[in-house]
């Protein structure tokens, strides 16, 4: 150093000593407490700032799945189950995000039902609340129930308003034109209920020349006599204002030829032009049952090798274990066959 005191400068480098910086420098040197307070500041306000930040995601992804009442902004409502939950803006939304994550059901159900999908929570397209949920076995039969109970309704009403409009039309057609009817008339046993209903279709040529047949009863009896059928046959001409009948076609069932007596007794009173010839060819037999009957007597002369045929196929048609074993057989031995039918008595056509 110099006599005077001054700091003496290097030349060879021309820089100053650590004594001159320490001394000539404009900003005063950090303590260890000001050091300290600088390294905690930055990350006090990075960490307030992430917390704000995550308070935020954490409040928009819970209200995703609430919604607060109109009344009442201290309320909440999950959108899923309806449950209504006290939650003030100032409390947190830790009850919530515990009710989505654990007791919830419905989001639960929801969550699985559109994982890996994307703009499927709202079902319908006009943008109502309507969501994914998991229904209950017991809820959902009661909706099925309910909608099997309305359509039954909506198809009867729609068969009856049918109906009515068919009477209507099949009326307007039997009262312009006036001319005398043929009818026809069986009764026909419910195979699973037994109950029996007789059916009547009026048969006629219309102003074109065309064959028209229209049904005019399906009514429900509980005999088969000759007295029951000639009463349904009756109502039934009262109740469509028939008042002219060529013919009426029936089996030779003795019943039918005793319906028939009575009917044409108590329809002659209708006046003289009621029946053809005072009713003498009323009655006509059914040409099929003819044929039936006429059929039926010429097996009577192989009825043996019918009844073995018959017995055959009964035996096989009542176990399941022999039709498969029929049908293996028949495929093993590659013969072509039909099936195996069993014939009705009562119907010449059935096999």
């Amino acid at each position: 150093m110099a006599s005077n005191g001054e700091p003496q400068l290097n030349d060879d480098s021309g820089s100053e000593t650590e004594d001159d910086v320490t001394e000539t420098s404009p900003t005063p040197p950090l303590t260890t407490k000001n050091k300290s307070k600088g390294k905690r500041k930055k990350p006090e306000a990075a960490s307030a700032s992430n917390q704000k930040a995550s308070n935020q995601k954490s409040w928009s992804q819970v209200w995703d799945h609430f919604q607060r009442p109109e009344n009442d902004k201290t309320k909440a409502i999950c959108n899923y189950c309806k449950k209504v939950f006290v939650a003030p803006s100032g409390n947190g939304t830790s009850n919530l995000k515990k009710h989505n994550m654990v007791s919830c059901k419905a989001f639960s159900a929801w969550t699985t039902a559109n994982s890996g999908k994307k703009d499927q929570t709202v079902l319908s397209s006009d943008g109502s609340d309507v969501r994914l949920c998991k229904m209950s076995e017991k809820v959902i039969r009661e909706a099925s129930n309910e909608m099997i109970v309305l359509a039954s309704c909506l198809y009867l009403s729609l068969r009856a308003w049918h109906g009515d409009i068919s009477a209507v039309a099949m009326k307007k057609i039997l009262d312009a034109n006036k001319q005398r009817l043929s009818l026809t008339t069986d009764i026909w046993v419910a195979p699973h209920t037994g109950a029996s209903y007789m059916v009547i279709t009026a048969h006629f040529i219309d102003a074109w020349w065309q064959l028209r047949k229209l049904i005019i009863g399906f009514k429900n009896v509980y005999d088969h006599k000759g007295a029951t059928i000639a009463k349904v046959l009756l109502d039934c001409m009262a109740e469509w204002d028939i008042k002219r009948v060529f013919c009426v076609t029936v089996d030779n069932a003795t019943a039918n030829s005793n319906a028939m007596e009575t009917f044409k007794k108590e329809f002659k009173q209708l006046g003289d032009d009621a029946l053809i010839l005072k009713g003498d060819f009323l009655h006509l037999r059914c040409a099929t049952h003819i044929i039936n009957l006429i059929v039926k007597q010429g097996l009577m002369e192989i009825v043996e090798s019918v009844n073995a045929i018959r017995n055959g196929i009964y035996f096989v048609r009542s176990s399941t274990p022999r039709i498969k074993a029929f049908e293996n057989h028949v495929e093993s031995r590659r013969i072509q066959r039909g099936s195996l039918p069993l014939d009705v008595k009562t119907r010449w056509n059935s096999n």
